[in-house]
């Protein structure tokens, strides 16, 4: 795993796959003992809720938001479930060389995050060029025509994924990854509104889905230092 090495500068790596991998803790402490790992969860909800509509954008998925967490759980729910994860990592590296970071935190506050993280890996911040501090937003963008994307998605869906799955043996036949990005951008130009925001959350699914994570995250307050309840919760009150 080259990527953590280096003698001079500091290298990094990152991955939403790691935190729930049974065996990404020990195989990178193999490679690296001495490896910080700086973990950043967000509201498990939220989280959930913004898996949806990016998987929605990229034709995976075509129920609602709440018809799809009854009907495929598993797709939405274990990545909001962080405690066995963040623990397993604390456990194998040590608190001294794991850092969270709350999404929350960072996105009311970038450069006071930013610095922080810096300050506990050992650079200067103040040497940072300003743009460092730009946030990425990878925000899920809507269909104009919800009939047209349901149908493409049915039709077309396989081919436009970012990660296809086409088979021969299902009938998709395979096509070359220059095709599928331009009939992906086509298809964009014509009906992605890059304008649009997902609307707010049902209030009462999030009522829910606040009261099924915070039971599976109990005790990962303890873990992280941190009262969630104040940040993650607000539901609940």
């Amino acid at each position: 795993m080259s990527k953590f090495e280096s003698d001079k500068k500091l290298v990094g790596e990152d991955s939403p796959g790691y935190l729930h991998s049974n065996l990404s803790a020990n195989r990178i402490f193999e490679s690296n003992p001495k490896v910080k790992i700086i973990i950043i969860l967000r509201d498990p909800a939220g989280r959930a809720y913004s898996q949806y509509w990016h998987m929605m954008k990229n034709f995976k998925i075509t129920k609602s938001f709440e018809r799809t967490v009854i009907d495929r759980p598993w797709e939405l729910l274990p990545r909001s479930i962080y405690k066995e994860g963040v623990q397993r990592f604390y456990e194998r590296f040590g608190i001294e060389n794991v850092k969270t970071v709350f999404f929350e935190d960072f996105t009311d506050s970038p450069k006071n995050i930013v610095a922080e993280v810096l300050d506990w890996l050992g650079v200067d911040s103040r040497k940072l060029p300003v743009e460092t501090y730009d946030i990425h937003s990878n925000q899920a963008k809507l269909p104009r025509s919800k009939l047209l994307h349901f149908f493409v998605s049915k039709s077309l869906g396989p081919y436009l994924a970012k990660s296809p799955a086409q088979s021969t043996s299902s009938g998709w036949v395979r096509i070359s990854e220059f095709v599928r990005k331009m009939l992906r951008r086509i298809y964009e130009a014509i009906n992605i509104n890059e304008h649009s925001r997902p609307p707010a959350m049902n209030i009462e699914t999030r009522k829910v889905l606040d009261e099924y994570f915070k039971e599976q995250n109990r005790t990962l307050d303890e873990i992280v230092g941190k009262e969630l309840s104040e940040i993650w919760y607000k539901s609940k009150k």
